[in-house]
């Protein structure tokens, strides 16, 4: 099924306008299938328990016995690379972390500056540990991490405040603001005229001279973008001529609603009004990003004579000081895999997983952008980093089937996937759709496939399946950001580990099997999926 059916059976009730000029996304900017077999538990309700009280870096529970991560701040080949292109110039290794990479909201260390550097975007301790590494990579030994309290103002006249930094209203209700942190792990105190908030930034020592870095403070402009009658202009689009199309009912009491539609009709339509919408970009729009057509923000960059010696704001007579290498585990997220045998006679199985069959944890970081695959033959189940066997276990059961436990160290979240045996699974995640992840990965599946590897071997089919799992991620945030542009909401995006996108609110992770949530507060829904080869 194409997204765009799926996309039609979940929104159609919404306005005729909101929905072509959402679904248009999907058209012209991927051709992302949804894989033909879903298998799952389908629609269930977890509740999920807040996240415990603590800074935007406070500690958090690791099942790790490590002491640090030492995979945070790795020089990979990529990171060496881009030093060099920088002239191993300190300057120019700040005001390209500082001006190229977007701040994302989440508490802790996740990506690492490997995955930093690949999506384009991470938080303080994500684009301090990028930093750290470019330096590192350019021969900057004295340099250390420091962490502490910043006392952030909501306005400034220089634009340096809560507003620019997080693209908010500053009329917003502290109570709603609150509510964004926290979702974010922040517990912090917010008043009227400024936020407190827990950070990281670099301490880079040169000649006697202590220069203190915070790369991820900076501030945006707004880019427009297009509005929606420009859209209905450059795609010809009549709402009538499409209501015919579609057919259908429309119900007296909901006149914005339609049942029993020709789908077909209707997707042959949208797809009209795409194509004309696509000759259009590439006439009038040839070298536009997507921020140009459908707004949102952009960093205003700055340059430096001579590099900072202060943080803005900081709020702490006595930060606490990291070496390279050296963040706290506690500090990090981490991902917990448990096998299970299955059973099932097991009436509740959030509450009975049945036997455990062996368990491994390890730091997000240490996934440096790697492709997560599940692989079952002859009773011999593996979990793979691209093609390095991360997990592998005999799991014989009697209904040949084995259960899939994970769990994520922040927030509190924890799914219960079946995996079927006989069959190659990819277990997809990212936060920021827009970044290079998924050209990354395109490079690797041309790789396999110049080496002679057929479209049936494991390396093809779950790179072809992470592939896929990336492109719904990125397709799903342009519709969130589609409708909060039409419907002139303010879009707070989160990166809040581990979980799915959220409709017109939050920016995530995903899971295949996938987690698709629609929140309401604390408790969710969810919907499990499954790409299976």
């Amino acid at each position: 099924m194409h997204i765009k059916n799926l996309f039609i059976k979940f929104y159609l009730p919404f306005n005729c306008n909101i929905l072509f000029l959402s679904l248009f996304c999907i058209f012209i900017l991927s051709n992302t299938l949804i894989p033909n077999t879903i298998i799952g538990p389908g629609w269930f309700d977890e509740e999920i328990e807040p996240n415990p009280p603590g800074g935007s870096g406070g500690e958090i529970e690791s099942p790790i016995s490590n002491t640090y991560v030492t995979s945070a701040d790795e020089v990979t080949p990529m990171i060496a690379d881009l030093a060099r292109s920088l002239q191993h110039d300190e300057k120019l290794i700040f005001e390209f972390v500082r001006n190229n990479i977007e701040y994302s909201h989440y508490k802790g260390l996740k990506k690492g500056a490997h995955y930093t550097l690949i999506e384009g975007s991470g938080n303080d301790f994500d684009q301090c540990a990028l930093l750290m590494a470019l330096l590192d990579a350019s021969g900057f030994v004295d340099a250390s991490y420091q962490f502490g309290s910043i006392k952030i103002p909501m306005e400034s006249a220089d634009n340096k405040d809560v507003e620019h930094w997080l693209n908010i209203d500053p009329l917003m209700h502290t109570g709603q603001l609150s509510g964004y942190l926290a979702n974010g792990g922040f517990y912090n105190y917010i008043n009227n005229t400024h936020i407190n908030i827990d950070r990281v930034w670099i301490k880079l020592s040169i000649s006697n001279t202590d220069y203190l870095l915070d790369p991820s403070f900076k501030q945006h402009e707004v880019i427009t973008g297009l509005d929606k009658d420009t859209f209905k202009t450059l795609s010809q689009y009549n709402r009538n001529e499409l209501l015919v199309e579609a057919g259908g009912n429309i119900p007296i009491d909901m006149p914005y609603a339609i049942s029993d539609i020709n789908e077909a009709a209707l997707n042959e339509k949208l797809n009209d009004y795409s194509i004309n919408l696509i000759n259009k970009f590439k006439e009038l729009y040839p070298n536009s990003s997507i921020e140009d057509i459908i707004g949102g923000y952009r960093i205003i960059p700055e340059y430096y004579e001579t590099l900072p010696t202060e943080i803005l704001y900081i709020d702490t007579n006595n930060p606490v000081e990291w070496a390279k290498g050296n963040i706290p585990a506690t500090y990090a997220i981490s991902i917990t895999y448990k096998l299970f045998d299955d059973d099932d006679n097991l009436i509740n199985m959030r509450d009975n997983l049945g036997n455990i069959i062996t368990e491994k944890s390890f730091f997000f970081s240490d996934l440096q952008c790697r492709r997560l695959s599940i692989t079952f033959e002859n009773n011999l189940t593996k979990i793979w980093l691209d093609d390095e066997v991360f997990l592998e276990e005999v799991t014989a059961t009697a209904n040949n089937k084995v259960k899939l436990y994970t769990k994520f160290n922040f927030p509190s979240y924890q799914d219960n996937i079946y995996y079927y045996k006989d069959s190659s699974y990819a277990i997809y995640y990212g936060t920021n759709p827009f970044g290079k992840f998924i050209e990354k990965r395109h490079e690797q599946l041309d790789k396999y496939k110049l080496s002679g590897l057929g479209n049936t071997t494991r390396e093809v089919t779950t790179e072809a399946l992470f592939i896929t799992g990336l492109k719904f991620l990125r397709e799903t945030e342009l519709i969130s950001q589609l409708f909060s542009k039409l419907n002139n909401i303010i879009r707070l995006t989160v990166d809040s580990e581990f979980q799915v996108v959220l409709w017109g609110a939050i920016q995530v992770i995903n899971l295949i099997p996938m987690n698709l949530k629609k929140v309401k507060t604390q408790k969710k829904k969810i919907q499990i999926n499954m790409l299976k080869a």
